[in-house]
């Protein structure tokens, strides 16, 4: 006879062990498809039903949820308890909730292109379009490229924005490690000089009196 043991959550060993949702990790999207997403995790109280019935009275637990959501598609959003595929597939969301940051988009906010206004921005908001690489992994028969005047041209110039900034990256990493050696230079000139003049006050024989 098998026996069966059952943890504090109602689920057997055998089923634990067992995670389906382990399994289906390889049904979404690639990482690249991933980064377009508005994810947001945060907490959601959550009744327990065991510990009610022997509380005589609700009691709820604070429990991570994910809000997901497709740029352009007001009506597709998913919330739900978060499994650790989740965490595992949104790492830099999830750290940034942990870190009690309530912000966790990633991407280049709309907000910094020039050629949308702060008004135009309000309005991508409503339809989860909050960065430049949302604007540009919208589907242009979204309900967002339906309803928002001059949605394709905005688009094109996000695309071009992120082709021009992808063109730039390597320029930029180079600039960057330049600043960082002058800097580096700068500091141990200075530190020299201070220890040439502290040398010298120490060797610089006292005048006599």
């Amino acid at each position: 006879m098998q026996l069966t043991t059952e943890t504090n959550s109602g689920l057997t060993l055998d089923q634990l062990q067992s995670n389906p949702f382990e399994e289906r990790g390889q049904e979404y999207g690639s990482p690249d498809d991933d980064k377009k997403l508005h994810v947001r995790f945060y907490m959601h109280p959550i009744e327990q039903t065991a510990e009610s019935i022997r509380a005589g009275r609700r009691v709820f637990a604070d429990t991570e949820y994910v809000e997901i959501m497709i740029p352009g598609d007001k009506q597709t959003v998913i919330r739900r308890q978060v499994f650790d595929m989740d965490r595992k597939r949104f790492p830099q969301q999830y750290a940034r909730f942990k870190q009690g940051l309530a912000d966790q988009t990633i991407g280049t906010p709309l907000s910094e292109l020039t050629f949308i206004s702060a008004a135009k921005v309000k309005e991508y908001e409503f339809f989860n379009i909050r960065t430049v690489e949302q604007l540009s992994a919208t589907a242009d028969g979204s309900k967002a490229a339906q309803a928002m005047m001059g949605f394709n041209q905005d688009k094109q110039k996000a695309d071009a924005f992120l082709s021009a900034a992808t063109g730039l990256a390597p320029v930029n990493e180079l600039r960057a490690k330049i600043d960082e050696r002058d800097l580096l230079i700068d500091t141990m000139q200075r530190q020299i000089s201070e220890m040439n003049a502290k040398l010298e006050k120490s060797i610089k024989p006292s005048s006599a009196k």
